[in-house]
């Protein structure tokens, strides 16, 4: 089951440095966040002595064209229409058993809910067993076989169905050999319900359960969280296509090796405090490797000059359009950040943080705010 529309979830690219992460949300996310966050707004363990709003960026970029920025956004627009059909598959998606088909047999097209087990000389074998899964019949995600052998079982139903896995399977212990899947049909998801057919109280459960989303009571609550889930992704999109543009046509002389370290420093503190070996059970290299394509130390490598690059190009920016942040600017900022987070004292939001951090996450929105003004979306 695609579960894109769950929540926006762990973006780590995005987070650290306004890159592109595809459509792999996290299924136990908060509500999705716009905003644009730099890796200087993380503090590193130990800065360089001086601090980006007073180096001297231009040392060290030559901007492009920024002024007028054309780019193409990978992420699907947030209209009414888009917001609609989100809906559809948020709701249809979260359907039980109770709700869904179960006076006919399985046709070809249908997401049919299933569980299975798969046994190879009588003996259950690793990964052949299942419950609750979504499977689209003709998809040929299962092998040859297996979704044709459901065709025309009700919903209640089980059968046994004699498989052979094909001879260039991976798993050298099941390729070519003789398996018994037993699938049970538990019902036929619907693939469109009338949002005036939406019940609220399968609203409310999905939201609380398939999105670990509290305060969304009804349809009309869920249809809001679809319109600001598109709103929050088109949104990245647009701004990591806006941060690649600036590198792409920017120049840049060799970056000082001290912040690269620091922003290098910045990415392992934050991925060590997502306990990724411990909540998945991999390691770093297998799981930024499946995540982002590469190792876990050429990720990171990569990020943070990316995000320094950015750093640069927007600093450079402020400087050139005076969208640099006064003292008296970041103070007011940081006030208004401890009104809404509650805290009795700004020294205590900081608890120790590196002050100019908060000084260039704020002079990123004011320049990202003045890009925003000047794009070209085809």
């Amino acid at each position: 089951m695609n579960k894109k529309y769950l929540a926006l979830g762990l973006c780590l690219v995005t987070v650290l440095g306004l890159g592109g992460c595809g459509k792999k949300p996290a299924t136990n996310s908060s509500t999705p966040s716009s905003q644009s966050v730099a890796p200087s707004s993380q503090a590193p363990q130990k800065a360089p002595e001086v601090a980006l709003n007073d180096l001297k960026v231009e040392d060290y970029v030559t901007l492009g064209n920024y002024k007028t920025i054309q780019v193409s956004v990978d992420a699907t627009q947030p209209t009414e229409e888009n917001a609609g059909k989100l809906l559809n598959e948020i709701y249809v998606h979260g359907v039980t058993s109770e709700e869904g088909i179960l006076d006919r047999a399985v046709e070809k097209g249908d997401i049919a809910v299933i569980d299975f087990e798969g046994k190879k000389d009588g003996v259950a074998f690793e990964g052949g067993t299942s419950k609750g899964y979504d499977l689209e019949i003709g998809s040929g995600a299962f092998i040859p076989g297996f979704e044709d052998g459901l065709i025309g079982v009700k919903p209640g139903e089980t059968v046994d169905l004699n498989l052979s896995f094909p001879k260039e399977y991976g798993n050298a212990d099941l390729a070519g050999q003789a398996v018994v899947f037993t699938v049970t049909v538990q019902f036929i998801r619907p693939k469109e319900i009338a949002k005036d057919a939406m019940l609220d109280a399968t609203a409310a459960r999905i939201a609380s359960t398939t999105l670990q989303q509290g305060g969304i009571t009804t349809v009309n609550d869920l249809y809001a969280y679809a319109q600001k889930y598109l709103n929050e992704e088109y949104d990245m999109a647009l701004k990591a296509g806006i941060a690649t543009k600036l590198i792409q046509d920017s120049t840049f002389q060799a970056l000082p090796e001290d912040r690269v370290a620091a922003y290098q420093e910045t990415i392992r503190k934050y991925v060590s405090n997502l306990n990724i070996e411990q909540n998945y059970g991999i390691d770093l290299d297998t799981y930024f490797l499946y995540a982002t394509g590469k190792k876990y130390e050429d990720f990171v490598t990569e990020n943070a000059t990316r995000s320094l690059k950015l750093d640069f190009i927007y600093q450079a920016i402020a400087n050139t359009e005076g969208l640099k942040v006064t003292d008296e600017e970041l103070n007011q900022k940081l006030e208004e950040y401890r009104q809404k987070s509650n805290y009795a004292t700004v020294e205590d939001m900081l608890a120790g943080a590196n002050k100019e951090d908060w000084r260039n996450t704020f002079m990123t929105e004011k320049v990202t705010n003045y890009l925003l003004q000047n794009v070209l979306v085809p």
